[in-house]
């Protein structure tokens, strides 16, 4: 007997057909790739499988896809994702940066060269 379940996965709205025993380790690797969230121990104690699930890290080994039904859930993938579009921004504001540092020096030879003229007189 299968389950549909839908949750939001990395941003992006998922939803399936699980058994009931699937755990949500096995609906991220299974069936829809995500194979960066691993299954390491098979006792729950080395964290391979954490996920966050509505802003909480869980254990994705010990919880039942069914469980996150209508969740938020973000894998490694996910805060990859973020990591890159982070650092993609953090060039943004330093290129802005150079290019205003490089603007303000134009601004400051050109007051100089208004001051040296007003002086002159």
């Amino acid at each position: 007997m299968t389950i549909p379940v839908a949750m939001t996965v990395n941003g992006k709205s998922v939803s399936g057909k699980v058994e009931a025993r699937t755990l949500l380790v096995q609906f991220l690797r299974e069936h829809l790739g995500m194979t960066g969230t691993h299954v390491g121990c098979d006792t729950s104690q080395c964290g391979a499988c954490v996920v966050h699930v509505d802003g909480k890290s869980v254990k994705s080994c010990t919880m039942l896809a069914v469980q996150a039904e209508g969740a938020n859930v973000i894998t490694i993938e996910g805060l990859a994702a973020m990591i890159q579009r982070t650092m993609a921004s953090k060039e943004d504001v330093q290129a802005l940066d150079t290019k205003v540092q490089a603007l303000d020096n134009k601004i400051t030879d050109g007051f100089e060269r208004i001051e040296h003229l007003l002086l002159a007189e």
